[in-house]
């Protein structure tokens, strides 16, 4: 059952547009058509065409005339072309179409981009600001331009240049502001600023009701991630942290076949993450250091194919590549050692420079077996010749690269939470939990001892 609303919700949708009690619209998946039927007639959509092709086509009155908006009707939902107008506007004109009088186009489309909302799920295009235009923001530009529920609206950078880039690429506004940005008449909000700004970008979105989904850390502090977990408390929305790890599809494959028993009992996780080459200088000022910036990933993701908390953190650290790391109390060389309750231990290595590429593999050994995610190569060729014998590629030299199938799958998977209104894959519980585990690897690194990790609270 498909039913035309404004608002965030099929909960409160018909009440924005004081539709109680109207009659629902049905949906054929096979023919494509959307028949909605109200007090005052019934029209019709056969599909993606122009304004024309929706009509009324059973009316007590001769009008044949449906707002354009209803034009871009798709296979599950409307393509909403502009942000929404207010409530008033909005229901003012969706009964002024019902009683007849036809309106202009650029009328509807200022007055009425409604959504197309499933019983009990919604079908309509998730709006989105987008917080930071730089290099991790434009690349969820770009994806969020081909998750097909998904829609940028607007852009929000303190280098306008950045922003205005990001947002004339996609069809975006400039939003100059957050508070502009949070009012533009958006779903959620895709968090990809520095750090240091994503604890009050999360609380300010959340507490204007919208969706939230925020590149890792949460914060580098964890008593200010603890904090902003309090002011989030009871605002329902949902709350997505970037750990892209989950969703490669490799990783995930290994995760599963543990989940299913494939190996019989997990005895042991070994993760190797390895880039190509140090960040500069100016990043690792402001990184967190290796163990909240980097390995933050591979916490999460042990987390993931354990299937339960570790319980101990046991970590070795040092400077064998860049020497200017240990004035600002980092290290680009580090191996990390968790056991859980049950005895598993985990093994994660992390080294800031590869020189044969960009090094990701997962293992998992059991009774029964192992189980591995290997390496991705930049292409299936392999190359034969005096010296090589079927040389493979190269590995990529980009995370980008390695993981781009990850970016857009960890989007797609968050806008079906907003659309569906299911709690995210990875939460903010998730974010808090790697932290933990961060924090725990450099208090061992500081004291040389193996450091215990609290149990996990109910909330």
């Amino acid at each position: 059952t498909l039913i035309p609303i404004i608002g965030n919700s099929y909960k409160n949708g018909l009440s924005n547009l004081g539709l109680t009690g109207y009659p629902a619209a049905r949906f054929s998946r096979h023919t494509r058509t959307v028949a909605h039927l109200t007090p005052t007639g019934m029209y019709r959509d056969h599909g993606p065409r122009h304004a024309g092709s929706v009509r009324r086509t059973i009316s007590p009155t001769d009008a044949d005339f449906a707002p354009p908006c209803f034009a871009s009707v798709r296979r599950f939902g409307a393509e909403a072309v502009r942000p929404p107008p207010s409530r008033a506007t909005a229901c003012a004109g969706f009964h002024h179409w019902l009683q007849g009088p036809d309106l202009p186009q650029h009328e509807w489309d200022q007055r009425l981009v409604p959504k197309l909302v499933r019983a009990g799920s919604m079908a309509a295009m998730v709006r989105f600001a987008l917080f930071g235009a730089g290099r991790i923001g434009t690349m969820h530009a770009r994806h969020l331009a081909a998750c097909a529920g998904a829609r940028l609206v607007c852009v929000y950078d303190p280098v306008p240049g950045a922003a205005r880039a990001a947002a004339e690429q996609h069809g975006a506004t400039v939003a100059d502001t957050v508070e502009t940005a949070l009012s533009a008449g958006i779903d959620a909000v895709l968090i990809a600023s520095s750090t240091d700004t994503h604890v009050d970008l999360i609380v300010a979105a959340a507490q204007a009701g919208k969706a939230v989904f925020c590149e890792k850390p949460i914060d580098l502090s964890l008593q200010r991630v603890e904090q902003c977990r309090e002011q989030v408390r009871g605002c329902g929305v949902p709350i997505q942290i970037g750990f892209n790890r989950r969703y490669d599809a490799s990783h995930r494959g290994v995760r599963d076949r543990v989940a299913a028993g494939e190996i019989g009992d997990l005895h042991q996780v070994i993760i190797t993450s390895r880039d190509p080459e140090p960040p500069p200088m100016s990043y690792v000022r402001v990184s967190g250091g290796l163990f909240r910036d980097m390995m933050i990933h591979d916490f999460d993701l042990a987390r993931f194919v354990l299937g339960e908390e570790p319980v101990t953190v046991t970590a070795v650290g040092s400077v064998m590549i860049v020497p200017g790391l240990a004035e600002y109390g980092d290290i680009d060389t580090a191996m990390v050692l968790m056991t859980t309750a049950s005895g598993v231990q985990c093994h994660i290595n992390n080294s800031r420079q590869a020189v044969y590429g960009y090094d990701q593999r997962l293992e998992a050994h059991g009774s029964a077996g192992m189980v591995c995610s290997a390496n991705h190569l930049q292409d299936q060729v392999r190359r034969f010749s005096t010296t090589s014998a079927g040389a493979p590629a190269a590995l990529p030299r980009f995370f980008i690269d390695r993981y781009a199938p990850a970016y857009q799958a960890q989007l797609e998977d968050f806008v079906d939470a907003v659309a569906n209104g299911r709690e995210p894959s990875v939460t903010f519980d998730d974010g808090h939990r790697a932290l933990i585990l961060a924090e725990a690897a450099n208090q061992s690194l500081d004291t040389g001892t193996t450091v215990p990790i609290p149990p996990r609270t109910s909330d």
